[in-house]
């Protein structure tokens, strides 16, 4: 799977789990580390790195 690919694998499950838009919209871009996101109900991280790939995380309570 691409960099691409997982991206958008990654945008669509935050956006079914119920992740407000400006996460979502972060998702994309470049930073280095650990990125993360909560809102009341929904946490979300992720990391881009040249060698291990685009990894991503999403805990939604319902």
């Amino acid at each position: 799977m691409t960099r691409s690919e997982a991206l958008k694998a990654a945008r669509c499950t935050f956006r079914e789990a119920g992740a407000f838009q400006a996460l979502v919209d972060r998702l994309g871009v470049p930073a280095s580390g650990e990125q993360s996101g909560a809102r009341t109900g929904f946490t979300g991280a992720w990391e881009s790195d040249a060698e291990r790939g685009f990894r991503a995380q999403v805990v939604a309570a319902r």
